[in-house]
């Protein structure tokens, strides 16, 4: 890594959600440094290529981490070669998992338990890539104190950076994320350090860095609600006037998803939902959700959700601007 660490704003991994296709669309805006994969689960093989060629795909000339979750270091070393040999430019592990299955697992969130586990996977894999190496944390598994074991566990290993939600397992996605466990990790971290957690709006990315010293902001779920969020932060980071969309950019966003969603999917329900699911993400903008969803939830074909989503946006189209994808308060 150099010393100035080129990943200042990057897509979350997000299960069933950072696809090729999705990863694609999001970073049409620009604003990008870093798009992360979903994790691919490491269990008692190594990957097949048929999985890895749905992963590992790259989007124009972005660097791409992939995210692999296991906790077998020789297995995880080896799928860590398999990731590099199939275009992988970052290795990343998930140690930040919450959900029961993966900590009946032992694994994401679960590892934070055993700090010697982590140190064993991530230098497993050291020894056998020469790329750079991450793991995304959580701030403990249900002690925030834990974190700075954590830390050195990851640094000892020879990893090059990490990125860490300040949730601790415990807390899934309740509550708000404290960001000052981000700032003492920065402070004690001789690596670079990656934000992550409620980050919603520009200002939000602009604010985590000022307020915790992090060396990048990663993004996901406020990159689903807003596409243009990387786009906005780079511009204000870069003293530019920010991209406000209007009701035809966000109309054309999503008309484009759909389409990209049509060659992806089986059918024609397939992409009617996928395309719902991404419009119930958006309506996270809205001050008053509930007739949005309601209208694009009971659509029963992609034409009528596509009238529907005109219509709303062009009657409201005084929400947009400031209000729609909007920057906050800078």
């Amino acid at each position: 890594m150099t010393s100035a660490f080129p990943f200042k704003l990057s897509l979350a991994p997000m299960e069933g959600v950072t696809n090729p296709l999705m990863r694609n669309q999001i970073a049409q805006h620009g604003g990008l440094d870093l798009l992360c994969t979903e994790f691919i689960r490491i269990s008692s093989n190594t990957p097949s290529l048929r999985v890895l060629k749905k992963q590992v795909v790259k989007t124009d000339d972005i660097p791409l981490s992939v995210q692999i979750m296991g906790n077998d270091a020789s297995l995880m070393a080896s799928s860590a070669k398999l990731m590099v040999d199939c275009g992988a430019d970052i290795v990343d592990v998930n140690m930040g998992c919450p959900t029961k299955r993966a900590v009946k697992g032992g694994v994401g969130s679960a590892m934070l338990k055993d700090t010697s586990l982590c140190y064993q996977v991530l230098s497993a894999m050291r020894e056998q890539v020469s790329c750079a190496l991450s793991a995304k944390i959580r701030a403990g598994f249900d002690n925030k104190e834990d974190v700075f074991e954590i830390l050195k566990a990851i640094v000892d290993s020879g990893a090059d950076f990490l990125a860490v939600h300040p949730r601790r397992r415990i807390d899934h996605y309740k509550g708000q994320s404290d960001w000052r466990i981000i700032a003492a990790l920065k402070e004690k971290s001789p690596i670079p350090v990656i934000g992550n957690g409620d980050v919603l709006t520009a200002a939000d990315a602009i604010r985590m860095f000022k307020e915790t010293n992090c060396d990048g902001v990663m993004i996901g779920r406020g990159a689903l609600a807003n596409p243009w969020i990387f786009l906005q932060t780079s511009q204000i980071m870069a003293g530019q006037e920010a991209f406000i969309p209007q009701w035809q950019d966000i109309y054309n966003f999503y008309k484009g998803m759909c389409d990209a969603f049509t060659d992806f999917c089986d059918s024609e329900s397939g992409t009617l939902n996928k395309t719902k699911e991404m419009l119930m993400y958006f309506s996270l903008n809205l001050p008053e959700p509930a007739p949005f969803r309601q209208a694009i939830g009971r659509s029963q074909s992609l034409k009528e959700m596509m009238n529907n989503l005109h219509s709303l946006l062009k009657e409201n189209q005084a929400l947009c601007g400031k209000t729609i994808c909007a920057l906050g308060e800078v």
